[in-house]
């Protein structure tokens, strides 16, 4: 396997294109809890 081939994807599912490489951004993501709701249903 060449050094430019990704982790875990062989040289020929590259040169085929059967997998392409997936480059992800993580957001951050604003979650509200009402801890006093929460408590109520589970009590």
């Amino acid at each position: 396997m060449s050094s430019s081939t990704p982790r875990g994807m062989s040289a020929a599912t590259q040169r085929y294109g059967a997998m392409l490489q997936l480059n992800f951004e993580p957001r951050l993501s604003e979650i509200h809890l009402d801890k006093h709701a929460i408590d109520i249903a589970f009590e």
